[in-house]
């Protein structure tokens, strides 16, 4: 996710405040997660909380 970070502050170039990189963009973790989509709906499930 580190270079994910990086090249996502490069480009936009503080054009658009985020705040803390590591809070925007983060990986859901999800034991067993073989598909995407578990680990869209842990993060829906979080936001929602």
């Amino acid at each position: 996710m580190k270079k994910v970070r990086e090249q996502f502050d490069r480009l936009f170039a503080g054009y658009i405040e985020v705040g803390d990189l590591d809070e925007y963009i983060t990986s859901p973790h999800v034991p067993e997660n073989g598909s995407a989509t578990l680990g869209n709906f842990a993060l829906a499930e979080k936001l929602l909380k």
